[in-house]
Formats: structure tokens, C-alpha cells, sequence
């Protein structure tokens, strides 16, 4: 009976994975996720036309399978209309999403060592950028 239970998590966490992958439209968005999606377009159209405005940092959170990633994904896939993708950087929690955004861990991206050594002065430097 464990082994039925654990193949219906797998297979549950295997239909999530396939869910979050499939690209969907801005208006398919739920209206808080549409909301964060205008925020960043109206930012990047700005940026674009070379006004003066300071960086955006966005977090986009929730519980498991509230559709995160797609918010995600269609903000690439915005990025990357514009040949901005250069501009955007993300970041997850967990490898597992971080896999879905085609992105890394916070903890990587930010070079914080698993192994509790302290940042260098350049990995500072670095991070100072954003």
C-alpha cells in the first residue's frame, strides 16, 4: 500500500512537472499573476526606451502548484521577444523549479557556498551590481 501511495505522489509530481512546462498566455493568468506580469512589461517597456528608472526586483511566491513558473516562463519568453535576456535574472529556491525557469538556485546565483565558506571580496563586488 506505501508503494501505491509513493507511485501516485511520483506520478502527481510528474504531471505537475508537465503542467508547469506548458507555455500559456497572459490573459490565462490569474489576476494576481497578471498583475506581476504587466508590472515587469511595463518596466521592461520602459527600460527599453532609455528612461532613467532604478531596477525591479520581484518576488513571486506561494505554495506548490499555484502556477509560479508559468508566470515565469511567460516573462522570459518576454525577455527574449525583446532580445532582453540579457536584463533578467532568476533565481529559485529549490532545484526543482529552478529547473522548471531554466534558472538556478538562489543560493547558487548568489555564489553562497553549501559548505559555509565566507563570500569572497570579488563574489561581493559581483553581487553589489544588483
Amino acid at each position: 500500500m506505501q508503494q501505491e501511495a509513493n507511485m501516485s505522489d511520483v506520478q502527481l509530481q510528474s504531471l505537475l512537472v508537465e503542467e508547469a512546462l506548458t507555455v500559456v498566455e497572459p490573459i490565462e493568468l490569474k489576476l494576481d499573476q497578471q498583475h506581476a506580469y504587466e508590472i515587469v512589461r511595463w518596466h521592461l517597456e520602459q527600460t527599453l526606451a532609455g528612461k532613467s528608472i532604478p531596477a525591479l526586483r520581484l518576488l513571486i511566491h506561494g505554495k506548490g502548484g499555484m502556477g509560479k513558473s508559468k508566470v515565469i516562463q511567460l516573462i522570459t519568453a518576454m525577455f527574449e521577444q525583446h532580445s532582453a535576456e540579457n536584463m533578467l535574472l532568476k533565481a529559485a529556491y529549490i532545484g526543482i523549479t529552478a529547473s522548471l525557469i531554466n534558472e538556478k538556485t538562489m543560493h547558487s546565483i548568489s555564489m553562497i557556498s553549501h559548505m559555509g565558506h565566507p563570500l569572497s571580496d570579488e563574489t561581493k563586488v559581483w553581487l553589489s551590481q544588483f
